[in-house]
């Protein structure tokens, strides 16, 4: 296994734990941000597995909300829009719409 998929899948299994403290949650969003400076160097494989795991995050926004904003002010963040994990009040409200894209790549070694 990768060390990207080893870290994706640590995303994925933190970011839904809500027996957790807020702060491990926190935490995880900080992986998200390493995930998401590394997602060029990623193959294909761990590219969708992150995407999908980030539809589950969009879907369950409200919940991780929730549990975080206990210890995080989602209003006074300074983090990039382009990380919208970030800004999750904002998905849950309507003023993020989050788009997404697939490719194919068709110039690629065998």
């Amino acid at each position: 296994m990768s060390g990207f998929m080893k870290k994706i899948q640590i995303y994925e299994e933190d970011i839904f734990d809500f027996e957790v403290s807020p702060f491990e949650t926190i935490a995880t969003l900080h992986l998200r941000s390493e995930l998401e400076k590394d997602f060029q160097k990623m193959i294909g494989e761990e590219q969708l597995k992150l995407l999908s795991i980030d539809v589950n995050v969009i879907k369950n926004a409200r919940k991780i909300v929730n549990h975080i904003s206990e210890v995080y002010d989602f209003s006074s963040t300074n983090k990039p829009e382009k990380e919208w994990w970030w800004h999750l009040d904002k998905v849950i409200s309507g003023e993020f719409v989050i788009k997404g894209n697939l490719f194919v790549e068709t110039d690629v070694a065998l």
